[in-house]
């Protein structure tokens, strides 16, 4: 049991630190708009510079979700990775 619970503390630690990382992306795209000035006076740049960020953060969410189906996968949970992944 005390296995499960440090595989499971590991791979949550690791899908913040991903999740944090795809923030940081986003916010600093998002900074590097903002001083150059190409987001906030226009309603479409600003619609794109959000797009863009929901972007950024989803492939992060794909990522912590592809973690964990591999964790699912290796520990034979689930037996094939699409299921893994469709399941996380």
């Amino acid at each position: 049991m005390g296995k499960v619970v440090l595989v499971g503390l590991g791979v949550t630690l690791g899908a913040l630190v991903i999740q944090a990382l795809a923030g940081g992306l986003g916010a600093e795209a998002v900074g590097v708009l903002l001083t150059r000035r190409s987001v906030g006076a226009s309603l479409w740049r600003n619609s794109l510079a959000t797009i863009m960020l929901i972007v950024v953060l989803l492939v992060g969410h794909l990522a912590q979700v592809a973690v964990w189906a591999t964790v699912f996968t290796a520990t034979g949970e689930l037996g094939e990775f699409a299921v893994a992944f469709y399941h996380s």
